[in-house]
C-alpha cells in the first residue's frame, strides 16, 4: 500500500508526486519515490481517498496550508508522459484544494461538481492533475 499527495514543500521537488509507504490511516511511512509530473503518468489502483476536515476548514478560513489530503492505493505504474494515452475524451477531474472546499471535489463533464469519498477503483495523474 502506498500514500499519495503533491509535495509543496519547499525544494527541487516542489509540486512533484510524492509516494510513500502506507503505514496507518494517519501515519504515513518512508519516502518511496517523487514524481515528476511533467515528464510521467502514474495510475493509482484501489485507492481510497483521505482528508482532514478540521485542518481544511481552518485553512478555508485562512489558515497557512499544510498537508490535509492524501490517496491511499495498493498498487501504481507510472510511464513517460508520451507513451501514454486515455481513451475516455472527457474524464472526470478529481481536486483536492482547502482553499476552496474541505472535501475532494470531483468535476464531472456536463455537471456540477460533487463531494467524492471513500473507495475509487483506479485514478490516474495527467501533469499536476488527478482523473477517475
Amino acid at each position: 500500500m502506498y500514500t499519495i499527495r503533491r509535495h509543496l514543500g519547499k525544494g527541487k521537488h516542489y509540486g512533484w508526486w510524492q509516494i510513500r509507504e502506507y503505514i496507518s490511516n494517519s501515519k504515513q511511512g518512508a519516502i518511496v519515490e517523487y514524481v515528476d509530473p511533467a515528464k510521467f503518468t502514474i495510475i493509482f489502483r484501489n485507492c481510497f481517498l483521505y482528508n482532514r476536515p478540521n485542518t481544511a476548514k481552518k485553512i478555508l478560513e485562512g489558515a497557512n496550508k499544510q498537508p490535509c489530503a492524501w490517496i491511499c492505493a495498493g498498487s501504481y505504474v507510472k510511464d513517460n508522459v508520451e507513451n501514454f494515452e486515455i481513451a475516455d475524451d472527457m474524464p472526470t477531474e478529481l481536486e483536492f484544494n482547502p482553499k476552496k472546499a474541505i472535501n475532494w471535489i470531483a468535476y464531472y463533464p456536463f455537471q456540477n461538481p460533487v463531494e467524492v469519498f471513500g473507495e475509487i477503483l483506479y485514478i490516474y495523474t495527467k501533469n499536476t492533475k488527478l482523473y477517475i
